[in-house]
């Protein structure tokens, strides 16, 4: 009798240890037994988004709780019942895709919670940037036949994109589509600026400015015209020295428009040639100053010479 008194006695704290933890088992087990189940879509939100990131993919939803609550209001059970969320502070968004953990509050505080699913999810957070790119005039559909469109005129050259990183880093230009009338009347409106990539697909990021204005002439009565190609010269040569001979190549340049456009032209301009303080010949390759509503056939670059020599003077 002593030997088993003492056989019962022996480690028994651990003994009584394992009875508490067997019954608090089976009270767990048969608890969620006998709990509410609702399976239904519970958005999971983000809260405490970094003011630098933007949330890339989709939290999903809750698609199963178990619950405990009185008869009435377990009759009453929706999926707005229960506030679902992921909190996003702390969350490096250089660091890519990592998992969080789901919160789940019930609206009434009569609803006990004993578990749902999921219980965490995939969180992809993308950084914040922008950069700037160019803009380009792009046609849609075929211009008609009979028709000449001049050089598109655009109120601004750039404009800046800003979003996720990952998606700012695919934008190579932002398109500024137009569509050339039959009737063919010129252009001027303000139109809105398309973010594109490498293969022309749009992509979805903030643009600012918006629009930009383009002015394009259109004209039916398309003309074309040779003139001779003026040099403009700017500035004085070096004490000592003067202006020689000027020459420019090619010397007469063909240009096309409507001929409202041609017809008060006698020739046309360069892009200034510098020659202050020049004590050397001067040889600069410059573009044509083409009026709006004109362009060159073939090039539009000149190569302008100036030969600079050095005053003579006589002495008695």
């Amino acid at each position: 009798m002593r030997r088993v008194a003492a056989l019962i006695v022996h480690n028994w704290p651990l003994k009584v240890a394992a009875i508490v933890l067997a019954t608090l088992l089976y009270a767990g087990l048969a608890l969620s037994q006998s709990a509410q189940r609702f399976d239904g879509q519970i958005p999971i939100l983000p809260r405490n988004l970094p003011a630098s990131a933007v949330l890339v993919n989709d939290l999903g939803n809750i698609t199963e709780v178990r619950y405990f609550a009185p008869a009435d209001i377990a009759a009453r059970v929706t999926s707005q019942s229960f506030s679902a969320y992921v909190d996003l502070q702390g969350i490096d968004p250089t660091k890519g895709p990592t998992f969080a953990p789901v919160h789940l509050d019930p609206v009434d505080p009569r609803i006990s919670i004993v578990g749902f699913s999921p219980m965490q999810v995939r969180v992809e957070l993308d950084p914040l940037t922008s950069k700037s790119v160019r803009i380009r005039v792009v046609y849609e559909g075929s211009i008609p036949p009979g028709l000449q469109v001049g050089q598109p005129q655009l109120s601004v050259d750039n404009t800046i994109i800003s979003g996720p990183q990952s998606l700012v880093k695919r934008v190579t230009e932002a398109q500024a589509r137009v569509i050339i009338q039959p009737n063919g009347l010129d252009i001027d409106e303000q139109v809105s600026l398309v973010p594109v990539d490498a293969l022309g697909d749009a992509v979805r990021v903030d643009v600012e400015p918006a629009t930009v204005r383009v002015q394009i002439r259109v004209g039916s009565q398309a003309d074309t015209k040779t003139l001779p190609v003026n040099p403009v010269i700017t500035g004085q040569p070096a004490v000592g020295f003067d202006v020689g001979t000027i020459q420019v190549d090619p010397v007469t340049v063909t240009v096309s428009g409507d001929s409202d456009a041609l017809a008060s032209l006698l020739s046309i301009d360069t892009a200034p040639v510098s020659i202050d303080g020049a004590s050397a010949d001067v040889a600069a390759s410059v573009p044509l100053a083409l009026p709006n509503g004109v362009q060159a056939i073939g090039g539009k670059d000149v190569s302008v010479s100036v030969n600079i020599i050095p005053l003579s003077s006589n002495r008695t």
